[in-house]
């Protein structure tokens, strides 16, 4: 099996490629990626280049993708470049997954996407899972987390106070309101890696509290 990581030096993509790399079914990851990786193995085969420079030869004889790309306005400095990366880049990429004839295309999205959103970021993300939705790839499989919790190289502010506060809320995040709990990245990754496993066909969209409930399930089978 063949696979090609996008987005592997954050939060999700470092915890996906861990596992990925822990698969020995697993006969080449190709990782597209500006910055170095601090691992090595016989497998990996990383790319030094922007995403938006990818070919769709990188994508020759590739089973699955994993696309864990995406950024945040103030990260990115401005609406249009939070687009390139977070819609932009995610559909070149799907494009040149459905032109290799890709049979999985797994992306991470965010809770609350929605093409219609009145929301900047959430009508981005819906706009993109629109267009994934149309593509001739025999399963995409779309990734709605909520706020993530992991060690980033950066420090953002929002997001730590986020992250605190849903703990100290954790107890009251159950039935309808459950799937707005605060998630690990690693929780992400591991439903991103276990579905890869599991033969399906169509579009299937998971919303954060079905990953936790995923993640849960692979901690067992292992």
């Amino acid at each position: 099996m063949k696979v090609l990581l996008l987005g592997a030096t954050g939060l999700i993509g470092s915890s996906l490629l861990n596992l990925l790399l822990s698969d020995s079914g697993i006969s080449q990851i190709i990782v597209l990626s500006r910055r170095d990786l601090p691992i090595q193995d016989s497998r990996l085969s990383v790319h030094n280049l922007e995403i938006s420079e990818a070919t769709k030869e990188h994508f020759d004889s590739v089973d699955s993708v994993f696309s864990c790309l995406g950024t945040t306005i103030k990260k990115a400095g401005s609406r249009e470049k939070f687009r390139e990366v977070d819609f932009d880049l995610v559909y070149s990429t799907a494009k040149y997954a459905e032109e290799k004839s890709v049979k999985q295309f797994h992306m991470v999205s965010s809770l609350g996407a929605d093409p219609n959103s009145p929301i900047f970021y959430s009508r981005v993300k819906g706009e993109i899972e629109e267009e994934l939705k149309k593509m001739k790839i025999p399963s995409v499989l779309i990734f709605q987390p909520s706020l993530l919790i992991g060690e980033r190289q950066e420090v953002r502010m929002g997001e730590k106070f986020g992250e605190y506060l849903g703990y100290i809320l954790s107890p009251i995040f159950w039935g309808p309101i459950r799937k707005y709990k605060p998630i690990s990245a690693d929780r992400v990754a591991q439903a991103m890696y276990w579905t890869s496993k599991q033969p399906q066909n169509g579009v299937a969209i998971y919303e954060s509290d079905r990953i936790y409930d995923i993640s849960i399930r692979f901690a067992k089978g292992r």
